[in-house]
């Protein structure tokens, strides 16, 4: 009997200790994967890329035009970098943004 609490003991701890390792290796993939998805896509690129803002579109949709033209990394990092960074609205038109360029960077061109 004794030796039955002590295998479900160290089964406990094994369990336990594992997730605890697993959730600080999700923190880290997920921090640099946030990080690297704020700089720019390609830090060395000379590219223009030209990229059109309908009138009305949404946070999301300008991300996933973003995302689709290849200036930034990810649109659901943009998406919701966009929502708690800034309050100004998307303007519309035509821009000429890089892969070089860091969210910052877009943001301030393509907001009042």
């Amino acid at each position: 009997m004794q030796e039955e609490v002590i295998s479900v003991e160290k089964i406990y701890k094994i369990i336990l200790t594992t997730l605890v390792c697993l959730f600080i290796l999700l923190g880290f993939v997920g921090h640099h994967f946030w990080v690297s998805s704020l700089n720019s896509l390609e830090p060395q690129s000379d590219e223009s890329i030209t990229v059109q803002i309908p009138r009305g579109s949404s946070r999301m949709a300008i991300s996933k035009t973003l995302e689709d033209d290849g200036v930034i990394k990810s649109a659901f990092v943009f998406n919701y970098y966009a929502k708690f960074r800034s309050n100004k609205t998307f303007l519309q038109g035509n821009y000429e943004l890089s892969p070089a360029m860091s969210v910052d960077e877009i943001l301030e061109r393509i907001q009042k």
